[in-house]
């Protein structure tokens, strides 16, 4: 019942949901100061919680809603190949935001490798999603420390042309993304990911 609900929040050409739903009166919305934006996270991280409530609820157009977001997500156009912190919810366009790994962004990357993994390996674009976007970090976020040589990921500009190393709080959780996407046998580059996983817990 409350999932119905909340459902006229997907209710949008790209099935990003807004962020707040009148659950009385099903009005949806995004903040006004947020050009009709949603934080990426938020709107991409629900695929694991409504696919298996449509499982139990037999309700398939719950994991209609979830796959829509999916497509939308892997079709859409990124920042040198990466994800920033705010989206509209309409046009599927990054709107402003720090591109990062860390707030507003973090989950997005990780829930395509458990995407993967929820769904039996059945879905490899998911996965090629998954591999293309931490090449993209590869190459335009991981960053050495001077002297010391430390690894880290670095946070950039929307437009990338100012970064910094600030290693954001939840950017700790790459590291097991690293390590999860690894161990999978279509991961070409699992050596190196798992030895990026070690470098950034040190």
């Amino acid at each position: 019942e409350l999932a119905t609900k909340m459902e006229p929040a997907f209710n949008t050409k790209t099935g990003f949901p807004r962020s707040t739903v009148n659950l009385a009166t099903g009005r949806a919305w995004c903040p006004s100061w947020a050009r009709n934006s949603a934080s990426f996270s938020e709107v991409t991280s629900l695929y694991l919680e409504w696919t298996y409530l449509a499982r139990l609820t037999n309700t398939p157009r719950f994991q209609e809603r979830m796959d829509k977001i999916l497509d939308t997500m892997i079709n859409m156009n990124k920042i040198k190949g990466l994800y920033a912190q705010w989206v509209n919810v309409e046009t599927a366009r990054f709107t402003m935001g720090d591109v990062t790994l860390g707030s507003r962004v973090d989950s997005a990357y990780e829930y395509l490798e458990k995407i993967y993994r929820f769904t039996n390996r059945t879905r490899p674009r998911v996965f090629k999603e998954y591999l293309d976007r931490i090449d993209s970090v590869e190459q335009e976020l991981i960053k050495h420390s001077t002297p010391n040589g430390f690894t880290y990921i670095q946070q950039c500009s929307f437009d990338m042309n100012r970064c910094h190393g600030q290693f954001d709080h939840l950017v700790c959780f790459a590291p097991a993304m690293y390590a999860l996407g690894a161990q999978e046998k279509e991961n070409p580059n699992g050596e190196l990911h798992m030895q990026r996983a070690k470098e950034l817990t040190d």
